[in-house]
C-alpha cells in the first residue's frame, strides 16, 4: 500500500492515532473554529459594511457544512479542547500586549508568526 501511494506522488507520514488527532486539531479543526468565532465577533461589533478581503479570507471556513464541523469536533473532543486552550492562552498573551501597548512584543509575535508561515510554505514547495 505504501509503494502504491508513493508511486502516486503522496508523501506518507507515520504516526500514532493520538499524534494525528493532536496535529489535525491544530492545523485543520482549530482554523474552522476560529473562523466561526471571527464571523460572530465581527457581527457582534456591528454591520459588516467595511468587511473586505481580510474578513473574506479569514472567515472562508465559516462557510463549511455546520453539521459536518459539529460531528468532527464532537468525534474527538480532547485534542480539539487542547487546541482551543492553547489558542486561548495565545489570545490572552496578545490581548495583554495590545492593552499594555507593548509594541516590541507585538512585533516579535507578528515576526515569529511570519517565520512560521513562511517555513511551512517553503516546506510545501519542497514536497
Amino acid at each position: 500500500v505504501t509503494a502504491m501511494w508513493e508511486a502516486l506522488g503522496a508523501k506518507l507520514l507515520t504516526m500514532t492515532a493520538d499524534d494525528h488527532d493532536h496535529q489535525v486539531a491544530a492545523v485543520s479543526h482549530l482554523p474552522h473554529l476560529v473562523a466561526v468565532l471571527l464571523a460572530h465577533t465581527a457581527d457582534d461589533m456591528g454591520p459588516l459594511d467595511l468587511a473586505s478581503s481580510g474578513f473574506r479570507d479569514t472567515c472562508r471556513l465559516a462557510l463549511s457544512n455546520p453539521e459536518m464541523r459539529r460531528d468532527i469536533v464532537m468525534a474527538n473532543r480532547k485534542p480539539r479542547g487542547e487546541a482551543l486552550d492553547r489558542l486561548a492562552s495565545r489570545l490572552n498573551e496578545l490581548r495583554g500586549l495590545v492593552r499594555k501597548g507593548k509594541d516590541v512584543g507585538l512585533l516579535d509575535l507578528f515576526t515569529d508568526a511570519q517565520v512560521i508561515r513562511r517555513e511551512w510554505e517553503a516546506s510545501r514547495e519542497e514536497s
